[in-house]
């Protein structure tokens, strides 16, 4: 759960009749993490499935396509079986065998994508033609003329001024279409049109022309472009709906091709002699009793089974993560970053509980909350479930830091639902979380002002008190894991130090100014003041010196001589005041997107009072205060939500994370295919 589980690192061998029915079982089991031959059975690798297998990845994508022109996702069939006798006769056969049903996809979704692209021509070419569309007369012939040059066409509303400037020598006719829109029709002789025309184009004028399947008449145009747009639409409802026919035969075939592919992956990482077969992989220390038995029965006990260790540290080994399904979510945002190595602790729980708190502390709004996770609901989740969840449990953070900060779509509907009075009769002045830029516009006292704002600044310091120092402390963790005890004496131990020392009074005071006071006493009074003001100084002094020679001491015990790169160390020394100061700092970002947030909302709540300052009794100012509170709330909840992740994201993956995280692990990835039987007709 916070450590990689152990893996055993095995070479199966196998005689080489019975070979393919291991590979059959081991497929199955969903188990084995395959690995390209060791090096000693490397010159014994088998080449004679590539191109095999080439062709059945080839083939997965390609039907992977199929399933998409019919607007379905790739499914696989449980349950059926499969009759082999040989990888590649049974890949050939299966081709030759669909080789009608390939050619049906084929052929209908190239159609279909001819009818899609003509269809999106058809719709931007009625999007322009609606512009002229109240033209009742053919304007082909004006187009035809030998006599004249003619052009019609639309450009934006603000470059007309500019339009008109070059009209000298061409006729030229405007008319407002909407608001943001001209209709302009130049006319002339070729040369003063034709250079008429590339000025307006830089203008922004876009010419609007008629094919000649439709007629010269826009007003009859439109209507004859609306018809071939239902036309061909009806055409890609019935190309669709023939295809779905054949969906159960394109399952069965996916399913099928699915299974070679990945047995593929098995057969392209074989080494083999002339009598023998060698399969190399890993498997969960707790999956290897399972792993013998399988081998046992797909040979009649004919196999050798040869561990290479039972392992968990080596930077090669494949990591199998086993993360409560509760957490699970946040694994693909740890994998934005990197794999944890096998060796590392794995920090995915840890960033489930820190990451929804600072997303709420920066974004604290119910109903922008709720909008989060509205859209983590019914957007994200269809596409993508575990960033479908991770940001439903974020929405609902905010949620709960909005109800702490008396934020309902900003101050306003807050206010008109009286959430302060509720507060209050708990005995809070305000909200425990409230803004301070809420109170300053609710003409709350100055001294509550102050109060609300060192809260604010209290808590940023206090996150990132304790993630640094839990971080530098997982680093030890880590080196510990990797047996790397140069670095974790050298580098790690101090780092520790360093961050204790300097984030020691923000964790224990929850006080900002306090703990600022603290370290000014120690820093320019040398400790002087009392324990923790020395703590802080000969703390800092000790592990600042500790990494200039830590590992040139630790290099001395082993017998190896004191050695060491004053490059090295100085710039290591150098890096981590940076590191204490500029990550300590950083966490003021989880205060200022707070404030930012708030500011927003009451600069659009100052918005709706500036149109609307004497409420409901002028229906028409007040229902355009409410449309632009509404499209401020949007806005606000839009932008804020995507910087307060991306905030958050920062702060985890650069000012935590490279304490103690490297992710340059390798995932355990064992072979697995649906609930299938193969049946090897050659065993």
């Amino acid at each position: 759960m916070l450590v990689a589980n152990r893996v055993e690192e095995v070479v199966i061998a196998v005689p080489n009749t019975q070979y393919d029915k291991v590979v059959a079982s081991l497929a199955t089991s969903g188990i084995f993490h395959i690995e390209p031959p060791t090096k000693e059975l490397s010159k014994y690798s088998m080449r004679i499935y590539r191109s095999a297998s080439a062709i059945s990845s080839e083939r997965k994508a390609r039907l992977e396509g199929f399933f998409k022109a019919i607007n379905r996702n790739p499914e696989i069939i449980s349950g059926i079986s499969l009759k082999i006798s040989n990888w590649v006769d049974f890949l050939n056969e299966l081709i030759e065998q669909n080789k009608d049903l390939e050619t049906i996809f084929e052929k209908n979704i190239a159609i279909l994508n001819e009818s899609k692209n003509k269809l999106n021509d058809l719709i931007e070419l009625k999007k322009l033609i609606r512009y002229i569309s109240y033209i009742d007369t053919d304007i082909r012939k004006a187009h035809e003329s030998k006599l004249i040059s003619f052009t019609i066409g639309i450009l934006p509303s603000e470059m007309i001024e500019y339009a008109k400037k070059i009209s000298n020598d061409i006729i030229m006719v405007y008319e407002k279409f909407q608001e943001d829109t001209f209709v302009i029709a130049i006319a002339g002789n070729n040369e003063n049109v034709k250079k008429a025309y590339s000025n307006l184009v830089k203008l922004g004028f876009t010419a609007i022309s008629i094919p000649s399947e439709f007629s010269g008449n826009p007003s009859k145009a439109d209507k004859e472009i609306e018809e071939e747009i239902n036309k061909i639409n009806k055409e890609i409802e019935e190309i669709i709906e023939k295809l779905q026919e054949k969906y159960e035969n394109l399952k069965d075939y996916y399913t099928k091709i699915f299974v070679i592919n990945e047995v593929f992956k098995i057969l392209n990482n074989t080494a083999t002699s002339d009598t023998t077969s060698f399969i190399h992989g890993f498997i969960d220390i707790k999956d290897s009793k399972k792993l013998r038995n399988i081998i046992k029965n797909a040979t009649n006990d004919r196999y050798l089974i040869y561990s290479l260790g039972i392992k968990r540290g080596q930077r090669e080994v494949p990591t199998k993560m086993e993360i409560p399904r509760i957490f699970k979510p946040f694994e693909s945002i740890l994998k934005m970053y990197g794999t944890p190595n096998s060796n590392e602790v794995i920090p995915t729980i840890f960033m489930a509980i820190t990451m929804p708190i600072i997303f709420g502390l920066m974004f604290p709004d119910i109903g922008h909350g709720l909008l989060v996770l509205l859209f983590g609901l019914f957007f994200l989740l269809p596409r993508s479930k575990d960033i479908g969840k991770v940001t439903i449990i974020l929405g609902a953070a905010g949620i709960v830091t909005g109800f702490l900060a008396n934020e309902f779509f900003g101050p306003l509907p807050a206010e008109a639902l009286h959430m302060g009075e509720f507060w209050k009769s708990l005995g809070f002045q305000s909200a425990p979380l409230e803004s301070p830029v809420d109170i300053s516009i609710s003409g709350g006292s100055q001294q509550l002002m102050q109060k609300l704002f060192y809260l604010s600044m209290d808590i940023s310091f206090w996150v990132g008190a304790f993630m640094l120092i839990f971080g530098t402390l997982l680093g030890i963790a880590n080196s510990y894991l990797k047996s790397d005890y140069e670095d974790l004496l050298g580098e790690k131990l101090p780092l520790f130090l360093l961050f204790l020392s300097a984030g020691l009074p923000f964790l224990l005071y929850f006080n900002a100014t306090e703990a600022g006071s603290t370290i000014k006493q120690a820093l320019f009074g040398l400790g002087r003041g009392g324990p923790m003001e020395a703590f802080v100084f000969y703390g800092a002094i000790i592990s600042l010196i500790w990494i200039l020679i830590g590992k040139g001491i630790y290099r001395a015990a082993i017998g190896e001589g004191f050695r060491l790169n004053p490059m090295e160390s100085f710039i290591g020394l150098f890096e981590s005041m940076l590191l204490v100061l500029g990550n300590s700092i950083s966490f003021l970002r989880i205060m200022g997107l707070s404030l930012a947030h708030s500011g927003l909302m009451v600069g659009f709540t100052i918005l709706y009072l500036v149109i609307d300052p004497v409420g409901p009794k002028n229906p028409a100012m007040f229902t355009a205060a409410v449309i632009v509170y509404i499209l401020g709330n949007l806005l606000t909840a839009g932008l804020e939500g995507i910087v307060a992740f991306a905030h958050d994201l920062r702060l985890h993956f650069y000012e935590w994370f490279n304490k103690f995280f490297t992710g340059n692990g390798v995932p355990f990835n064992p072979i697995r295919l649906p609930s299938i039987n193969i049946i090897f007709q050659g065993a």
